[in-house]
């Protein structure tokens, strides 16, 4: 009960975060232009930052084998959504969008200030396995199923910045090779940013909406549903009754921070994708505002949830 006040706290004080963007763009004090150079800055600049940082920690086995632990679980989870929402195409008649939405997270944007929060800034290292399993599936898999073929390549991935700072962090880490103190700080500083940045995003994009095709876009409550509620419980049922619990000292941590970054909202990059690729952009953002806008009820109760199954 008191991890899962903790989380409503932090998400709370993350939505003054996206208020101030709102309240920003509604001012004019910036224009919605704006809002994609800063998504830029924030997915190719200050994320890698706040990757590298992350994996500068002492080396130990325990921790390598608790980061392939989370590695594990996120690929078993992004498994598990993808069968889903392939099940469900037919009998929901869900369109292109709806599945990359209910598969995909925003974790890349919340998890990291929301594991430091929580449990500590030592646990952020473990958000990387989810990150990186993410980051690819989302080029090659979200891309194609958004845009409706196959347009990707192995080099486009690998070039991606999120996948470059991965790579190169974790081989400084085995290596146990640690930064110098000036490029440690910068990085510090620069991830830091990933927070406040994306959430001041989000409020710029809430402020984009009209309030009145928000609330008429009926299917977008099923999504809601979908992606904070039923997937979330079914990821639970996988870590508590699956015995991956039992692989690791620190496993229900891990996991804990596995399915945090599944239960938030939907990912971002999908509606950036949407906007791309014109595949319903102002549809897939009425998904993203509604799904951010009801996480602070039930990321909470999904880690209350967890928390009386595991035990943790």
């Amino acid at each position: 009960m008191e991890l899962s006040l903790l989380l409503a706290k932090q998400i709370a004080s993350m939505f003054l975060m996206i208020f101030l963007g709102f309240i920003s763009l509604k001012a004019k004090l910036i224009t919605p232009k704006d809002g994609k150079v800063l998504s830029k800055v924030a997915m190719y600049v200050v994320s890698p930052c706040m990757i590298l940082t992350a994996f500068q920690i002492e080396y130990s086995s325990d921790k390598l084998l608790g980061l392939g632990l989370a590695a594990l679980a996120a690929v078993i989870v992004h498994g598990v959504y993808i069968l889903l929402a392939e099940l469900l195409k037919k009998p929901l008649k869900l369109r292109k969008i709806e599945r990359a939405s209910l598969i995909y997270s925003n974790a890349g944007n919340m998890i990291i200030p929301l594991v430091s929060a929580v449990i500590g800034s030592e646990w952020v290292f473990y958000t990387s396995a989810f990150i990186a399993v993410q980051t690819f599936l989302m080029w090659t898999h979200a891309k194609s199923l958004v845009q409706g073929e196959k347009d990707w390549s192995l080099k486009s991935v690998f070039l991606n910045p999120n996948i470059i700072s991965i790579c190169l962090s974790l081989i400084l880490f085995i290596c146990r090779v640690k930064l110098p103190d000036i490029i440690a700080s910068a990085a510090s500083s620069m991830g830091n940013m990933i927070g406040p940045l994306c959430m001041f995003v989000i409020g710029m994009l809430i402020a984009e909406m009209n309030m009145k095709t928000l609330l008429s876009q009926k299917r977008a409550f099923l999504i809601l549903l979908g992606r904070l509620i039923v997937f979330p419980l079914v990821t639970v049922s996988i870590f508590c009754f699956s015995g991956l619990s039992l692989l690791h000292p620190e496993a229900k941590q891990i996991l804990f921070i596995v399915l945090l970054a599944s239960c938030s909202p939907q990912a971002s990059s999908v509606t950036q994708f949407a906007q791309i690729y014109d595949s319903e952009p102002g549809y897939s953002s009425i998904i993203n505002v509604v799904t951010t806008l009801s996480c602070i009820v039930t990321m909470p109760l999904i880690v209350m949830v967890y928390q009386l199954l595991s035990g943790m």
